[in-house]
């Protein structure tokens, strides 16, 4: 197994930025790892770089040895990390993770709360919830928003702004390219997003005291995740406690806390499509997730970052990406029978469940059938979810009266 020497990290400021940044190998050339921070809090220690590229070696089968030292805490967390890691994720291989460790100085010298905020429905809730205790709101560019999208960084940067000099808080701006690195070795909403919020948390360790991170599954619905509970607060140190939370609420449970917050419906986020660099499409499957939950609880006309209408065609056509996403509307669906919503949204809500589950036979039809029958299964499948009408024999479109 080859073995991958991690240098001390370079520190320099640029004007009100921070820079911490080192460069990594693990095979693929080496690649520059920065965390840009303002304002400025100092150099920090090296624990970040850990948490950048424990997950890629242990994809690349690589060994980890750190210059200088980190936390006995976090170290001693690895083995663990790694162990839940690799049996959710085989092809993650445990690694060993050789460094030395430093001297702590007893009593906690920071004294921030820190919160992950996007302006979603998972952040929002838990800033809400948490709002005597958290002083620090953390933005981070280069995760869910490519750090090109000039456009709607500035849309987020002035939200994120408001937000925090409505609640008192201090924002702290992060920028970092770790994404462009880890994407080459697994997928950002399942393996790496966990890893890359706790590299930030612990970038910031010397002045956060307590990171939270807002949990976007209740415990109801927990699967493997880059971002668990089970995994989070193992990248803690002895100078910062990283907690998961609010596992107990579904998201229709925080959506109707959210509904009643005038600040979370001026600048409520979902959408990750960002199409043109949209705030909130309206048209994506998570934006028309969260309108449904906005209309249940009779406050989508308030929520002044959606239209006003819920397009129900869309509903009824939405595209559901897996089985997690559809219980997320399963449970929009229950919650919109308990509250007696329109017989008209539930229809829809019943037809994009229903739509999901013929998807999903078909497609296992489809990968079973030969390739000669394919394009006919294939056929069926559209017709039956309405997306073309029937095909005659001949070949062409029928007007649905044959």
């Amino acid at each position: 197994m080859n073995r991958a020497e991690i240098h001390p990290p370079r520190y320099q400021k640029e004007d009100e930025w921070d820079i911490l940044s080192n460069i990594v190998d693990m095979g693929k050339g080496p690649r520059e790892i920065f965390f840009r921070t303002s304002p400025s809090f100092g150099p920090g220690g090296a624990e970040c770089f850990l948490a950048v590229i424990l997950f890629s070696a242990m994809r690349a089968s690589k060994d980890i040895e750190f210059a200088s030292p980190i936390s006995q805490r976090l170290l001693n967390s690895v083995p663990a990390i790694q162990d839940i890691f690799h049996s959710w994720y085989p092809e993650f291989q445990k690694i060993s993770v050789n460094a030395c460790t430093r001297q702590v100085n007893g009593k906690r010298q920071q004294k921030g709360v820190g919160i992950f905020f996007s302006g979603g429905v998972d952040s929002f809730y838990t800033l809400l919830k948490h709002k005597d205790e958290i002083t620090h709101l953390i933005l981070v560019c280069g995760f869910d928003i490519k750090r090109e999208d000039e456009k709607l960084w500035d849309q987020v940067l002035n939200m994120a702004r408001t937000v925090a000099r409505e609640t008192g808080k201090s924002l702290i701006q992060v920028e970092t390219n770790l994404r462009e690195f880890s994407d080459a070795y697994g997928w950002w909403a399942h393996h790496y997003f966990g890893a890359g919020l706790a590299s930030v948390a612990l970038r910031l360790s010397n002045v956060l005291k307590k990171i939270y991170i807002a949990s976007a599954e209740s415990y109801k619905n927990l699967q493997p995740s880059g971002s668990h509970p089970m995994l989070d607060p193992l990248w803690s140190t002895e100078d910062c406690e990283i907690v998961h939370d609010a596992c107990e609420a579904s998201r229709v449970d925080k959506v109707e806390m959210l509904s009643h917050s005038d600040l979370a419906m001026r600048f409520l986020r979902v959408c990750w499509e960002n199409q043109e660099g949209a705030y909130n499409c309206g048209a994506c499957e998570k934006c028309l997730r969260t309108m449904v939950n906005l209309a249940i609880n009779g406050v989508l006309g308030r929520c002044q970052t959606f239209k006003n209408t819920l397009d129900l065609n869309r509903v009824r056509k939405v595209k559901i990406p897996n089985r997690l996403v559809k219980v997320l509307w399963d449970e929009n669906l229950e919650a919109a029978r308990k509250a007696g919503a329109a017989p008209e949204l539930i229809r829809a809500l019943e037809k994009a469940v229903d739509r999901y589950e013929t998807e999903v036979v078909f497609d296992l039809l489809v990968d079973r059938a030969t390739r000669a029958v394919r394009p006919f299964v294939r056929a069926i499948k559209s017709v039956l979810l309405g997306d073309r009408k029937p095909v005659t024999r001949s070949g062409r479109l029928s007007n649905g009266n044959s």
